[in-house]
């Protein structure tokens, strides 16, 4: 015997009470949107943690140390595709993200809009 869609979200919202919600306001899509912003921002305090790996020559002045040094330094930050880079790349990718999930957001509530007023066209054409 098939439940009605009351008592599964019934049920549905039993299970979850008390459980943290990643939606505060609900609006779902702004809440993963906040969520790559402050991803992004983590990230960028990654990078700038990095601007002094490599400065120092902790090896000593042989040349196996200056080689060393010079190595981290390029794989760390310099190289284009250094860990810099890499993080680089990724905060970028997350703020991208935001603003597409919000372009999105718009977009269905436009949509919603439309369709909104279409219906309440179509019910008082036909009154």
């Amino acid at each position: 015997m098939a439940e009605d869609v009351e008592t599964i979200r019934a049920r549905a919202r039993e299970r979850v009470a008390g459980r943290q919600s990643m939606v505060v306001d609900g609006d779902v899509i702004e809440e993963l949107a906040r969520a790559f912003e402050r991803h992004a921002e983590r990230v960028r305090k990654s990078i700038l943690e990095l601007t002094d790996v490599g400065r120092l020559n902790h090896l000593g002045n042989t040349s196996e140390g200056r080689t060393a040094t010079t190595n981290i330094r390029a794989s760390a930050v310099e190289h284009p595709r250094s860990l810099r880079a890499s993080l680089m790349a990724n905060e970028h990718g997350a703020r991208a993200m935001a603003d597409n999930l919000r372009a999105i957001s718009g977009m269905i509530e436009r949509a919603d809009s439309v369709s909104e007023a279409s219906i309440r066209e179509s019910g008082t054409a036909s009154l």
